[in-house]
């Protein structure tokens, strides 16, 4: 494994879930990262996530196919430019995506296929 990949493993259920995301967030090496991507499977999971690390007050912002298509562009302009560092996602946003700064890509469940 290349020695810039860290993959860590946890099984948490319930609010512990997010305590722990809130947590590895705050981590000293996730907080240097330039760009974090937390994708979800579902948009209710998305809302919970989203809402958890708002009153944690990380500075985290949220996509999904419901948005609109001129605030998806200013969000992802925004994320590769730096202006915003944590997105909150369905599968919406694309799981190959190839941004300079993304340095941290958590997922909260399983993707269905890999």
């Amino acid at each position: 494994m290349n020695k810039n990949l860290f993959i860590t493993v946890s099984r948490e259920s319930g609010s512990k879930k997010y305590d722990s995301i809130v947590n590895y967030l705050m981590a000293p090496q996730i907080r240097k990262c330039k760009g974090v991507l937390i994708y979800c499977r579902t948009r209710k999971l998305l809302n919970d996530v989203y809402n958890s690390l708002r009153h944690s007050y990380l500075d985290v912002h949220m996509f999904h196919a419901g948005i609109g298509q001129k605030d998806k562009v200013d969000l992802m302009n925004s994320f590769r430019s730096g202006k915003i560092r944590i997105i909150a996602t369905t599968n919406a946003l694309g799981m190959g995506l190839d941004f300079e700064n993304l340095e941290c890509i958590i997922h909260l469940n399983m993707p269905k296929s890999i």
